[in-house]
């Protein structure tokens, strides 16, 4: 069964997925307590996909990191947060950009990057279910 949090993170990295303008708008609607564990729940997440990957065979490079994630952030941001994602990538990298930044530049860091791992895992006809999959992973 699936909490608030990891719903809202599941939702924000599909919003990423599908290239969808409206990634600004489910950040800002988080309160910020629940913010926080949104963006636990996207690094928890991002941590199991960046497990998948490497038990697939398959390595991601910083650079491929920051070209995934720019991808996703390029043109769905306000140019001054779409810097501040890239800014906090390259100060702290996608593993746990916490320290690194704000909030609200953490949760779409990492709802880019979680999105990105899922793209480069599955088929893109697969990228959507298999990010909603998530939410049945255990707590």
């Amino acid at each position: 069964m699936s909490n608030s949090s990891r719903a809202a993170a599941i939702e924000l990295a599909v919003a990423y997925a599908e290239r969808s303008p409206r990634v600004a708008e489910l950040v800002a609607a988080l309160p910020p307590d629940q913010a926080e564990r949104v963006a636990s729940e996207l690094k928890t997440l991002s941590a199991f996909l960046t497990l998948r990957f490497a038990e697939a065979g398959l390595k991601i490079t910083p650079e491929q990191a920051r070209e995934a994630i720019a991808h996703r952030v390029a043109g769905l941001l306000e140019p001054e947060y779409e810097l501040a994602v890239l800014t906090a990538l390259d100060e702290a990298g996608p593993d746990d950009p916490r320290g690194a930044a704000d909030t609200t530049t953490v949760l779409h860091l990492l709802g880019a990057y979680t999105a990105a791992l899922t793209a480069q895992l599955v088929p893109s006809a697969d990228l959507v279910p298999t990010l909603r999959a998530l939410d049945d992973l255990p707590e």
